[in-house]
Parts: structure tokens; sequence; C-alpha cells
């Protein structure tokens, strides 16, 4: 069709009405694509490409992309689900981090070096980059603006350490900002049901990641339904806006009770078995447990520590410039669900569920991380404030830059301080770890998981020969006849306070007078015993 058809005749729209193209970017739709007109975003994506693997190479070669224990733990969940079945995700930690592992992590060098996870970090944390980008794109329509919000989160030192690590936050703050850029989307046009459905399922999917993105549902429940009132929709569209939402976004808690349900018998077992409650993990010298202003303190030190004042300034500038222009008007609203983590943190501290130590208030450092959810909202207010003149957007970038150097030469990376000083303080389990690693022969072996994680990963025991106590039936058994089952038999105990595994709780005792095993190694806290060759025959 010729382009006279089109003319002002058939569609008289005045030249002043067009909107550029800044304007028109935002309706791209969800799923991000490097067109060739948007420099902007081609520059952020290899940005954050560039910044990704550079970064990987770094840490990489200081050897501390698998400094966390939790970083081993994942992984171990991961491989042994590859190797034996889904039954091996485990009831506590939320399953969809490990599922993304599992197309590498069969891979002896992927899951050595924690690379199956580490993969997932980093296209999570370039995908981030892009969403953020994107986001502030549709609230100010100016990609100057979006490209200096994706950069104060891509260049934050911490976040760029985390992404090279086989830990689940890169994966929840993506799913968290898909949600933001989805809802965002919908309500600047809530005709388009696919941005709702789109945002709802990216919530359902960040709820099997880490629990903290529970908070989320609820939030983003009350949004939904703040717009549709907004919007004056009558009570049957606003009904059918609520009940897709709610299907599609409390979907992935659902299936995530039915699993703890139908593989443990008890639906909450992720919240109340002896391997989730709080007191494993919150000590009862927790100065935050029950005393609201501390809980608030801990957070916002944490807060401050992973992102750094100079951002944080920028932010909430850029928070009440958000307010003050949009005044609470429903197509600006779902950038405000990212500061859900705030609130949410402070309360589980306050209750106990959650521990976290910042050195101003514990004097140590222990899941500071948790600080790094704040990054989501941080940057997309940053980005905001800068919309306009060029001289808003050239203090912004300064200001980035300056929160860079400052956070570094204040703080430094937290994030891995936190590891290297939590490694260093337990020389045993790595001594351990070595000794197993040149006299462990591949026979079967009995091993608790909880608690001796470490080792088991530092010493690269193939985990289809450990019997443990996600080993459904044979874990009873071994337990109460080791010599028909396993030929070594590893136990601990921590001493006063530390606490004993199950396996040197029910055995230990009897191993002194066994003539099956001989003890072939001990240090202050651990016991190994082997079967002995005359036993075997």
């Amino acid at each position: 069709m010729s382009r006279s058809a089109y003319g002002p005749a058939a569609l008289p729209l005045p030249p002043v009405a067009r909107p550029d193209r800044a304007a028109r970017a935002p309706r791209a739709g969800l799923f991000v694509r490097l067109r060739t007109g948007d420099r902007y975003l081609q520059f952020v994506t290899v940005c954050a490409a560039i910044l990704s693997l550079g970064s990987f190479a770094y840490f990489y070669a200081q050897g501390v992309t698998v400094a966390y224990r939790d970083a081993g733990s994942r992984l171990m969940i991961a491989r042994r689900t590859a190797e034996l079945g889904f039954g091996q995700l485990g009831g506590v930690w939320l399953p969809l981090h490990e599922v993304t592992m599992l197309p590498l992590v069969w891979n002896d060098f992927f899951y050595r070096t924690g690379l199956a996870g580490t993969v997932v970090s980093m296209f999570s944390y370039v995908l981030t980059g892009i969403l953020l980008y994107k986001t502030v794109l549709l609230l100010t329509g100016e990609r100057g603006a979006g490209a200096l919000g994706a950069s104060a989160f891509l260049l934050n030192p911490n976040i760029l350490y985390m992404q090279t690590t086989p830990m689940s936050e890169l994966l929840l703050f993506l799913l968290m900002a898909a949600t933001a850029y989805a809802f965002i989307a919908w309500a600047q046009d809530p005709s388009q049901v696919r941005y709702l459905c789109a945002g709802a399922f990216a919530i359902s999917l960040a709820s099997l990641t880490r629990y903290e993105s529970w908070g989320l549902l609820p939030v983003m429940a009350v949004l939904v339904g703040y717009v549709c009132v907004r919007n004056r929709f009558d009570k049957d569209k606003i009904e059918a806006y609520l009940i897709t939402f709610g299907l599609l976004s409390g979907y992935g808690i659902v299936l995530w009770l039915l699993w703890n349900l139908t593989i443990f018998g008890n639906a909450f077992y992720f919240q109340n078995s002896e391997y989730a409650t709080p007191a494993n993990w919150v000590s009862s010298q927790d100065r935050a447990v029950g005393d609201g202003l501390i809980s608030l303190k801990t957070y916002g030190y944490a807060t401050l520590n992973t992102i750094g004042l100079p951002l944080l300034c920028l932010a909430a500038l850029g928070l009440v410039a958000f307010l003050a222009a949009t005044r609470l008007s429903a197509k600006g609203m779902g950038a405000l669900t990212l500061l859900f983590p705030f609130p949410f943190f402070v309360v589980m501290l306050y209750l106990g569920q959650r521990p976290l130590y910042v050195t101003e208030i514990m004097g140590d450092l222990y899941n500071v991380r948790f600080g790094l959810t704040m990054i989501l909202p941080v940057a997309i207010f940053c980005g905001y404030l800068s919309k306009g003149r060029g001289w808003r957007k050239a203090i912004v970038g300064v200001g980035i830059g300056v929160g860079l150097v400052w956070t570094l030469g204040t703080y430094g990376i937290v994030t891995l301080r936190e590891p290297i000083d939590d490694r260093a303080i337990d020389p045993i389990e790595e001594e351990t770890a070595r000794w197993l690693a040149a006299n462990y022969d591949d026979e079967p072996m009995l091993m608790e998981n909880f608690g001796n994680e470490p080792v088991a990963f530092e010493s690269a025991l193939p985990l289809r020969h450990v019997i443990y106590e996600g080993s459904l039936r044979q874990w009873e058994q071994t337990l109460l006849d080791p010599a028909s089952h396993v030929a070594w038999i590893y136990m601990r105990d921590n001493g006063a306070g530390g606490g004993r595994d199950k396996v040197w709780s029910a055995l230990h005792d009897d191993m002194q007078s066994s003539r099956d095993f001989v003890l072939v190694y001990k240090n202050n806290h651990i016991e190994i015993y082997k079967k002995q060759l005359a036993a075997t025959r």
C-alpha cells in the first residue's frame, strides 16, 4: 500500500503530536531486542557483557568465585539432581536456581569451578542491566537517563563480584527487574494484558528462587488493584485482572508447598523442619531479634555497605522527584514495588527469621549481601533524577563514579570480605578436604551433608557414592548397620556449643569397639573411619 493512503485526510495528526523515537521506544515490548536504532541499548548491552567477563576473569584468577559456603552447597544440590534425580532438590532452599545449573553442572570442570552457576549469574547480570535501562526509559522517555540508571547497577563493585559466583542473588534481581518493567508497561497501557501476565509469571519464577521475593506478591497485588481503581475500571474488569494476576503469580508458591507436602509430608517443611528452623542460623546473641531499632539500623548499614552513601543520596533525591512528578499516578507505581525489600528484611530481622550481621552492630559480617537487593530501586531512581537537562545527567554520572570510588575506599567489596573471613577461621575443614581428596577411593561413604558441605565440595567427593540424610531409606538403614552398606564413615563433633552431626551421635561410641572399621583420620573435630580389608572379605 502506498504511503499516500495514510495522508492527512485519513489520519489528521499534526507533526508536533507525533511521538519522537525516544517516546516510541518504550513500546518495543517486554522481551528486549537490540534494534539498530537504539544505540544506547546496544552500548549498555556491550558494556554489561564486557564488565561481566572482565570481572569474572579478575575474581576467577583470585580463586574466590566459589568462596561462599552456600555456593558449594548449591552446586552440590544441582550435581546430585543431575546424577540422581529431581528428588535431590530437597525442601529447604527454593529450587529454580539449582535447576538452571543442570545443563552444565554434570561436567566436572563446570561443577568444580562453579561455572555451572556463574554462567547463570553472568547472564542475569547483563539482562538485569538491560531491563533497568528499559524501565528508566519507560518512566522518563530518555535513553540517556536509562543508560545512567543501568550503570548504577552495572558498576556496583559488590554486584560485579556476586555475578561471578554461583549464588542465587543475580537470578532474583533479574526476575524482580522483569516484574517491575512489566508492571510499569501494563500500568501505562492496561489493555496490554500480556504485560500483566508476564509480570505475574516473573513473580512466580522469583518465588521459586529466593524467599524474600514472596514479599513482592502481596505488594504487587495491592498495586494491581490500585491501577484498576485509578483507571476507574468496573467491578468485573477489576476481578478479572486480580484473578489473572493471582493465579499466575501465586503458582510458584503453591507448587513449592505441594512439593514439600508430596516429598516430605509437610507443606511447610521449608520453614519448620529440623534443617530449616531459623534457630540453625539465628544466634541467641543476635541483637536485632525483638529490637525494631537495631533491625532497622542493621539493614540500613547493610544497604549502605553494599551500595554506598553517594548513590543512596542520589536515589533519595530521585525518589522525591519521582513522587513529586507522578503524584502516585498509576502509571509509575510499579517502580515503587522494588522498595519492598527494606521493610521486608527489617521485619524478618526483628522476628529472628533471617540472620544478618554488619560490623557496625555485631562487629562481624554475615549475609551482608541482603543489602544489595536495594540496588534495583536505587538504579531506577538515580536514572530518574537525571531526567531533563544535560547538567542533571552530568551530575548523576559524576555521582555514580564518585559512589563507586567512595564505596571501594570506605568498605571495599564487603560481599567478598564476608566469605573470605568466614573461610579463614576454619582451616580444619580445608585440611580434612585435602586428606580426603588424596585418600578417598570412591567406595560408598556415610556422611551427613548438613554442616559438612565445605568438606564434601572441596574434596571433590563423587556425590553419587555418598549416603546422606537426603538418601531416603538408605540413610536410616546405614546408620543402623553401616558395615553392610558403606566402606567409609565421616563424622564431626564441633565441641561445646558447636553440636555433633547425626553420624557422630549414632555411631561414635560403637566405632571405639568396632571390628569392621578402623580410624584412618582424626583432627580436633572430625574423625574418618574405613572398613578393614578383613571385614570386606
